[in-house]
């Protein structure tokens, strides 16, 4: 995955122009643009127009080159709401265009919704996802929203499977921003967690 950041307060260059020139050189690679909008309020509708036309030139630069965009849902953008960027996605109505989901983001902007209706829905438009251990109920990101796996109450296996029965096959990251000490050893206890439940599932 790669990161980009759309402005939508800039109408004349709401992106880097060499972004056109830079998606070329990633044809044949299995690559995800995850972009980051700002510039407007959170869930602005009357940005919508400016939103939807600037996603559809991505998605046709990326669209020859196999890659895809993937709007990230994070705290204070535009877009920081999964179910905002989602309706954003319907309207783009663009096959190279989706959204992500971000686990800390989640809990941070929505976390006393259920997820699971919008994730069953959405499936097929999700194109990247990224969990840590959490603690639904903290306010903090390091420590609280974002942990290693063996850490916090949040149920990451629960949301896994809601993903694997609504259809999606993406990749699925570890969020580690903020996270003290030594990464080898926060790393490895993550991985001891993933392979553990990778175990339990083929069972």
């Amino acid at each position: 995955m790669l990161y980009m950041t759309i402005d939508l307060k800039n109408a004349a260059r709401p992106y880097d122009p060499r972004v056109a020139e830079s998606i070329a050189k990633l044809k044949g690679r299995p690559v995800t643009i995850c972009v980051l909008i700002i510039g407007r309020p959170a869930g602005d509708r009357t940005a919508m127009d400016a939103g939807v036309k600037i996603l559809r030139q991505l998605g046709d630069l990326a669209a020859p080159a196999g890659v895809r965009i993937s709007i990230y849902n994070h705290v204070g953008n535009w877009t920081e709401s999964l179910a905002f960027a989602l309706e954003v996605v319907k309207n783009t109505d663009h096959p190279a265009v989706g959204a992500n989901f971000n686990l800390c983001h989640w809990l941070k902007v929505d976390g006393g919704k259920d997820y699971r209706p919008l994730l069953r829905a959405s499936a097929a438009k999700i194109f990247a996802v990224t969990i840590s251990g959490a603690q639904p109920d903290s306010k903090s990101w390091p420590g609280g929203m974002i942990q290693p796996l063996d850490r916090g109450d949040f149920d990451n296996r629960e949301l896994l499977a809601t993903l694997d029965a609504a259809g999606y096959r993406g990749p699925v990251g570890l969020m580690c921003f903020g996270v003290g000490g030594d990464p080898r050893e926060h790393l490895g206890r993550s991985m001891k967690v993933w392979k553990s439940w990778q175990t339990a599932a083929a069972k």
